[in-house]
Order: C-alpha cells, then structure tokens, then sequence
C-alpha cells in the first residue's frame, strides 16, 4: 500500500468537490512558481491570470501617473494610499484624466512573504470581484462613449486565486515609464513580490467622459477576500488599457502613481494604492476568522504506524447574519437553514456562501474549509431599495413618503425608496390630501393609485386608506412613467432531478455530503454567535446534522425545517485529460493528481482550473481551462508542437459581443486581447443564431483583427454510437442531441464535440465548407463507456464515517457506493472523528466480477 499521507495529498483532486487543501505548508521557494521577473520596466507584454495578455508601452518617463488611482471613496477620485489589516473589503478604481476613460483596467496582485520569516501560505486563496461599465469602442482616438452605448456589469469576474496564478517573481518594481517603480508606498529595499495580473473584464468612466448618473460615479468596483493567509502582505496596484488613445494604441501607458520621482512629471498627484498587512487566518480577525482547532476528543491512547493513521479532512462552517433570519445557499444550493446555522463536518476545500433575507441586498463570501477547524462567516447585511410608481388621477399632485416632501409629483416612479411599509400621501392644488399604507419589495415594483375626484365632491376631504392587498407588479406598462434598473432576485436551488445515468450516480453518492444523522441542540454546539470550540459527541458513529445557533440578541431563535444542504452535481465537473505523446503526469491547479494521461479525472468544482502535463525532468505544457459543471471537458495537449510559438493579438468588432481561440472555452468579451498559436490558430463566434468561423494568417504578435459575420452558413450532420448524446459547437451548447442536422455552420474551422452521461467525451477539430447541399458534411462518433462498479464498505465496529481518497463522503458504514468508476480507491472510515484506519481497494466490474466488498476492523478500547 502507498503511503497514505501521499495518497490523500495528491488524490484530493480527483473526488473533491472543492479546491485541494493541502496538508502542510511548504517553503516559498518550494513552490513551483513558473515565471520569472518581467523582462523590462516598459515596452513589453504582460499575461493575466484569467486569461488575456496586453502589451505595456508608456509614452515616456514618469508620464501616466496621473490619470489613474485607487481610491476607497466614490466621492474620492484622486484616491490615496490605503494600508489594511482586514481580509475582506471593498475598493474602486478611478480616472481623472482628460481623455474621460478607460477601455479597461487590470488589477496587478503582488504577494510578499510574512516579515517575520515564515513561509508562504500553500494554500493561500486572494478571491476577486469586479464590477463596472463595459461598452464597445467607437473606434475613434480619445473618443468615450455615449451613454447609450455602455452597459453596467456586475461581477466582471467572480474568482479565485492562488500561488499557481504567480506568474512573474520575484521582484521589486512594477512596469511603468521608468525603471525602478516601486510596487509598494514606503516600500523597503529588501522587499520582494510575486505577482500576476489579472483583467477585470470593465473600464473605468471618469467625469470627462461627460456622462451622468453613472453607477459608483463611473468607477470600477473590487471586492475581495483573503482565505489561508499566513502573515503575507498583499499590494494591489491598477493598469489602464485604453483601445484607442494617443499615447498608445491598443496598450497600456497608466498606472497608479506610487512615490513620486525626479523625472516625475506629475508631482502634483497624490500617491494612491491598497495594501494588505495580514496576520494569520488561524486566529480570530474581526467578523472574518477561522477559529481554534475542533476538539474531538481522546483517542483512548491507541497509536497506529504513520501508515494506518491519518487526519480527518473535514471542518465546521457557522454562518450568521445581522440581521438574522437569512436563507442560506451554499454553492447555489439551498441549504435548509437560516441565520444563524451551524455546518458539521463539511469536506475541507472552497465554498461559495451567499445569505439572502427579504428587504435586503443578498451578500456572498468565498469561504475555504479547513480541516479540523470551525470556520465562520459573519454578514452585515445591507437594505435593499425598491421600485414603487405613484399614479394619480390629477396629474401634478405633490407626493410625499413617510411624511417627508419629494419634490415630486404624480405620476412618477422612485427607484430608491427603501423596502419596507410606507406611506405614500398626496396633495392636491387645492388643498386636499390622500394617503396610502403601501410595502415595497425587493424584487417586485409596487403601484398605488389614488383618485381624487369621487362622485360627490361634497364628501372629499382628507383621506387615509390602508392598502391590505399590496398591487405589485413585475412590468408596468403605464404611460408617461420613468423607467428603472433591473433588480436582482435570488438564484433559483437546483434540483437534483431524476437518475440520468451513470454519471449522475456517481455524483450522486460523492456530493450527498451532508446526509441526516443525529441532531445536536444549539447548546451542545458550542457556539453562540462567535467562535468556540464545538465538544465531540461521544456516541460511536453519530455525525451532528446542520442545526441552528441560538442567536444572543434574541431577534431570531426559530428551529430550523428542512433538509440538510446537498451540493448538486450542477456544481461539480471533470476533465478527460489526454495528450501526445501519452503516459504524460497530470497536474492540477499544482497538485500532483497522481494519474498520467489519457484520464478522466472528477471531482473539480466549476469555474477555471490550470491544467498541466508534464513527464519528470523533461518538457511540459499547461492550459486554463474553464470547468463548465456537470459535464466531462475534453483538454489535449499537443507536446510535439515545440516550435508554435504563444503570441498575444487584439479582436475587436461592432457587432459580436463574445469570441474564442480555437473554439474553445472560455469565451472572451470583444474588445480584448488573447493569446493565440503562432500559426494553426482562428476565432469562432456566435451571433446568437449561426457559428462563425475566422481563420487567422501566421502571427508574430500583435495584430488586431475585426470579427464579422460570415456569408455562407451551411448544414452538418453529427450521429453517435450510441445516440442521444449533447452536441457541443466551439464550446457552445446547441440544445441538439444525436442524430441531427445542425444547418447554421459558417465556414472554416470548428471545435465539435458530443457528450453523453456514463461515456468519454469526444471532440473534434473539423474544417467545415458551406457547398449548399442538403448536408454540407457530416460526422460520426463512437462513444466508449465508462465502466463501473459497486463498492460495498463494512467496518467493526459499525457506524464509522467513511472517506473514500480523503474526502468525507457523508456516509456511515455499512454502506455500498453504486455504479462508481472503476479503478483503485483509498478507503479510510473514523469512529468517533478519533480512530481512523484507511486501506487501498480496486473497484472491478459488477456487471462481470459482481460487487466489491471491503471490511474495515478498528482497535477501539474498552473506554471509549
């Protein structure tokens, strides 16, 4: 048997429903960080993390330092330098510059070890919101948008990041117009940063852009969060990209200005920047913290060798909320419960939490998990504002809410009142007032109508009327009435639906991750609103079930109903890794995942992952690849290519929104700069009706291309063996299903691929030419299934938590796991989260070898 410590290390990739979390903290310089410092100060290009790739050219030196800062006020442009010890907050970027704008902006993220000379955290996790304005470009130099021509997005991006998106370091200067720009205000000398960039997806708006009314006063909105902090100081600093401009075309030529210098030509801006000075996430932080170690309980002094023994990968998550009450999703998924709720014994790894409670704006956090330990969030939630129109059969009447005058009058609709009761009265010219007891909601528009002239106008006086019945209503068609923004309303729970087939079973057993077992009363948690260690429940297999927390400012105690929260295998997706030559390593997100390709690998949450292959002591390659969830991702890697270069090129179009490199995901917003394959390389793109196709020339880098929609659009035929399976074009879902004939292909070249549950997906790169038959081209596949086995686990004694590769599975021996992949498994089970014993099984075929069975004895003393 393989050393088990390893194996739980490197297979937590393949069924983990999150992000690996590892098991010891390595040295900085264990790290395997990929890049090394940038090549020069200024003309040169950069990548991003996410992505992207743009080239940096100041015009001179010390010029571009004046436009552009980091500020943590809306109401503050020109910024200022910012140092925190919070591992959540919120800043934005601004411009003050002539020009009025941004095409976009790129966050530059610069990680230094602890001053106290401990390592860099392993598992460090710098999570990244963007919000901001996105519009295409006119084309025209110096040219900002029109107001109707730009677009507010929230969350850009949504992400997170980790030492394997370093990819340039050490080093002590950032780009700029000249040498020697410090990354950091009052930067000491010794001090040294690895960095990468990442591209927020939106520009900033300053006010000569000449546009009023803009969301955050047109600047660009960062939220972040900082898990597994172990003392690092952590520095953003901001890069303007503007697509057409006079001091540079389709490039970078401003930054923020950290410390002025003797060249610097604007020495009357003020130094802007935001600099994380963190602790340890270990301990207590503000309403941000990952407590003190769970105490479990003795083990009654049994000792197994280092190979027999190994530490529970599982952690406790409280969640609260001011005020409480709040629904709470994790992972999209509902979970059952409220704020304030306790989670036992969740899988460590990375979790998305988001609380929503009526009235009030929903929050989410990226949360991670770690082993042994209680985890808690806590959310200050912030009342939402609604929509509510006030209509009259007298037009002109003075509206007022809650007794304060608007300056307003009907007919009108307000679009920030606070949700909540109010009363809405009016006053006529002569004289007469009428109110109304109305409730505004979150996500519904409120109507309320008042008529001033009854029958018999003897009778009209002052009039006060309670509205029982509020009128909502999600579309008002009324004349003459100002529209507003959308509203954002909660995502919807996925259902798990019904069995589709193998690979729904399969995750079905591995993300039931939480399962009913025995309950524990608030006080037997050990937690009331703030961070406690949480006392073992010594009945022997008992796993407490999510339970309420007994709230101490009294404002919500209400038992919780429901189910337990189950995250759906919509969030969770795999890759089928494969390469040439094979028997290539496979790494994930630096992990080394102990498979060598061609391998189907589970388990990997949704969102993007760094793909690599690698063969020991010679070459390798890698990709970030977006993980779409429940599906396999094909990913090959073509290690015989050595000579096709990676070049960097701009794509711009007036009519197409969305593109991709060689069909494949993730799509990429228009204008943008990607990287591309010297040569072999073209763009698809989809109008929201036909797929086009754009075959690039040889590339040296560099060169910008304009995406349009293509003349001929032709007919394809794809069947499977067996049928029924998805078509995929260019990473794009058709909604068809073998057999069919798709007729809306543009010439060139595509990316095709077909996906069926319980099979390998199969992809293919066709050259497709529009001829006008009734079928231009067709193709065929054969699908290989996945074969599968029952794997039925039995210990002594009985009840213990089972782990299959490290991860908790929700489970409680006896227990038979169905129609798994076959292949070999590490199964550990824990009798009272004390005593754990894990063995190596391969799970064979049940159609041809019948069920696997293993049985697990534990030494349990007498006194437990």
């Amino acid at each position: 048997m393989m050393n088990s410590m390893k194996n739980y290390r490197y297979f937590a990739y393949i069924l983990l429903l999150l992000a690996a979390v590892a098991l010891a903290a390595p040295s900085v310089y264990a790290w395997d960080f990929t890049g090394s410092t940038i090549s020069d100060y200024n003309h040169v290009n950069i990548e991003t993390a996410n992505g992207a790739g743009y080239y940096v050219g100041f015009r001179e030196a010390g010029g571009g330092l004046n436009a552009l800062h980091i500020t943590t006020g809306i109401s503050s442009p020109y910024g200022q330098v910012s140092t925190v010890s919070s591992d959540s907050g919120t800043f934005y970027l601004a411009d003050t510059g002539g020009r009025g704008y941004f095409d976009k902006v790129i966050l530059m993220v610069a990680i230094k070890a602890p001053d106290s000379g401990e390592e860099l955290s392993e598992d460090l996790k710098i999570n990244i919101k963007a919000s901001g304005y996105r519009w295409t470009s006119s084309g025209v130099e110096n040219q900002p948008p029109l107001a109707s021509e730009i677009t507010y997005a929230r969350n850009s991006i949504d992400r997170s990041f980790g030492l394997y998106s370093v990819t340039y370091g050490p080093q002590s200067w950032k780009p700029s117009g000249e040498a020697s720009h410090p990354i950091m205000y009052d930067q000491g000398r010794s001090d040294e940063f690895y960095i990468f960039f990442v591209d927020t997806g939106v520009g900033v708006l300053g006010k000569n852009s000449e546009i009023t009314g803009l969301t955050d006063n047109g600047m660009a909105k960062i939220e972040y969060s900082i898990e597994n902090y172990n003392g690092e100081t952590i520095v953003f600093n901001v890069y303007g990209y503007a697509l057409n401009a006079n001091a540079v075309q389709n490039g970078i030529a401003w930054t923020n200005k950290i410390e002025g210098t003797t060249t610097d030509k604007n020495s009357d801006t003020s130094s802007s920047g935001y600099i994380l000075l963190l602790g340890s996430s270990a301990s207590p932080d503000g309403e941000f913290s990952n407590s003190e170690a769970i105490d479990y309980g003795s083990d009654g002094g049994v000792s197994y060798s280092s190979s027999e023994v190994w530490s529970p990968s599982v952690g406790n998550l409280n969640i609260t909320s001011r005020p409480v009450g709040a629904n709470i999703y994790i992972d999209d998924v509902d979970s059952g419960q409220v704020t304030n709720a306790s989670f036992a014994d969740l899988p460590a790894g990375d979790y998305t939490v988001r609380v929503d409670l009526q009235d009030y704006d929903p929050a989410e956090s990226e949360v991670h998990i770690k082993a042994g330990y209680i985890t808690t969030r806590n959310f200050n939630l912030t009342q939402a504002s609604g929509r509510c129109t006030v209509l009259s059969d007298v037009r002109g009447a003075r509206v007022y809410i809650d007794d304060e005058e608007t300056l307003c009058y009907a007919n009108w609709t307000f679009t920030d009142i606070l949700t909540g009761n109010h009363t809405i009265t009016i006053k006529t010219a002569d004289g007469r007032n009428f109110s109304k007891e109305i409730y505004v909601g979150r996500d519904n528009e409120t109507t309320v109508f008042f008529e001033t002239s009854p029958n018999d106008l003897s009778t009209a006086g002052n009039i006060t009327e309670v509205v029982d019945d509020f009128e909502t209503v999600s579309n008002n068609s009324t004349a003459n009435i100002e529209p507003g923004p959308e509203t954002d309303s909660p995502a919807t729970p996925v259902s798990s639906g019904t069995d589709t087939g193998i690979m729904e079973q399969f995750f079905s057993f591995i993300t039931g991750v939480i399962s009913p077992e025995a309950s524990v009363s608030p006080a037997a948690s050990g937690f009331s609103g703030s961070e406690e260690k949480i006392p073992a429940n010594n009945i022997p297999g008992a796993v407490p079930e999510s339970v309420n927390i007994t709230d101490d400012s009294g404002e919500f105690a209400e038992e919780a109903t429901g189910e337990n929260v189950s995250l759906q295998q919509t969030q969770i997706g795999s890759v089928y890794v494969t390469s040439y030559p094979k028997e290539m390593e496979i790494y994930i997100d630096g992990v080394d995942t102990d498979y060598t390709t061609p391998h189907l690998i589970y388990g990997l949450k949704k969102g993007y992952h760094k793909i690599q292959v690698k063969k020991q002591n010679s070459f390798s390659d890698s990709k970030e690849v977006y993980v779409p969830a429940g599906e396999p991702t094909p990913v090959h890697f073509n290690l015989v290519d050595v000579d096709n270069q990676i070049v960097s090129i701009s794509v711009s179009s007036k009519y197409i929104a969305t593109f991709a490199v060689n069909g494949e995901l993730p799509y990429s917003d228009v204008p943008s700069k990607v990287k591309a394959e010297s040569f072999g390389s073209y763009l698809t793109f989809n109008d929201g009706e036909n797929y086009y196709s754009m075959t690039l020339p040889f590339l040296s880098g560099g060169e910008s291309f304009v995406l349009k929609k293509g003349e001929n659009v032709g007919s394809l035929g794809v069947a499977s063996d067996p049928d029924d399976a998805d078509i995929y074009i260019d990473g794009m879902k058709t909604g068809y299903r073998t057999p069919c004939v798709l007729d809306n292909i543009g010439d060139g070249y595509h990316r095709l691929k077909v996906i069926r549950d319980g099979y390998l997906p199969v992809e293919k790169e066709i050259s497709f030419i529009c001829e006008g038959n009734a079928v231009d081209d067709s193709y065929s596949f054969v699908l290989e299934e996945i074969s599968t086995g029952n794997l039925m686990i039995t210990s002594d004694p009985q009840g213990c938590m089972i782990f299959l590769r490290g991860d908790y599975t929700g489970q409680v021996t006896p227990y038979t796991f169905e129609d798994i992949p076959i292949g070999t498994y590490d199964v550990g089970v824990m009798f009272n989260r004390t005593i754990f014993k894990d063995k190596e099984i391969t799970v064979q075929s049940s159609k041809k070898y019948g069920d696997t069975i293993l049985n697990i004895t534990l030494e349990v003393p007498d006194s437990i």
